[in-house]
């Protein structure tokens, strides 16, 4: 197993539910963390989670201090929110979210 976890880590993916993960800091938009595609983040979004600018299905920008630029913006937007289920991490894209090395 230690020798595949990097393959294995590389599959698994967060499917937000109701955003209890942090914006920034947490893998879930891309394969790295919101703040490695951000030149600066300002200090007063540091402890947001998704939830805090994702209501309803409305991103809310204006409670962000940082300024995201628009292509980040999109990508965010364009992102599945499932959000009356809990936030999961699952397997990639199959959609039994089950692991199969078939689908590795």
């Amino acid at each position: 197993i230690m020798k595949v976890v990097h393959d294995l880590k590389a599959g698994f993916k967060f499917r937000i539910g109701r955003g209890h993960i942090s914006l920034w800091y947490d893998t879930w938009v891309d394969e790295v963390p919101l703040c490695t595609q951000e030149d600066y983040v300002n200090i007063m979004d540091t402890h947001l989670i998704v939830e805090d600018i994702y209501d309803n299905g409305i991103w809310r920008w204006n409670r962000l201090a940082t300024i995201i630029p628009n292509e980040l913006h999109n990508q965010i937007e364009s992102f599945t929110i499932y959000s009356l289920e809990d936030d999961l991490i699952i397997w990639g894209e199959n959609s039994s979210r089950n692991y199969s090395s078939k689908s590795s």
